[in-house]
């Protein structure tokens, strides 16, 4: 493994700064959002202390089951596969609001979604 082979893991690590911090960004932005509609729709501050537990668990038990995962996995398919589960996942709460559904089950289902995909991410 000596030679051209280090370059492109090099730049595989380069590009995973990046994309975890933007993806990080991402998700937690619309957790901070959700909160604040729990907050606005429920008026209960215990309403955002279980979403950000609905949110810190997956993480948590997930991680080490998707760590064993993502070595037997291509890593470049798995990062795409992660963005495009977040995007819909991410969608799926200003959608769920525009046709009706009940609010705060789709602000914990949509952030529960998120965490899952970031434990694998």
């Amino acid at each position: 493994m000596i030679g051209g082979s280090v370059g492109p893991v090099i730049r595989t690590h380069r590009l995973l700064l990046p994309a975890a911090f933007i993806t990080s960004l991402g998700n937690n932005i619309q957790l901070i959002g959700a909160a604040l509609l729990l907050v606005q729709a429920q008026g209960s501050m215990l309403d955002v202390g279980w979403l950000f537990i609905a949110v810190a668990v997956p993480q948590a038990v997930l991680s080490p089951y998707f760590g064993r995962l993502a070595d037997r996995l291509d890593r470049r398919l798995l990062w795409i596969g992660c963005d495009v589960v977040s995007a819909v996942a991410a969608l799926g709460l200003p959608i769920g609001l525009a046709v009706g559904a009940p609010q705060q089950a789709v602000v914990y289902a949509s952030n529960f979604a998120l965490a899952v995909v970031a434990a694998l991410f």
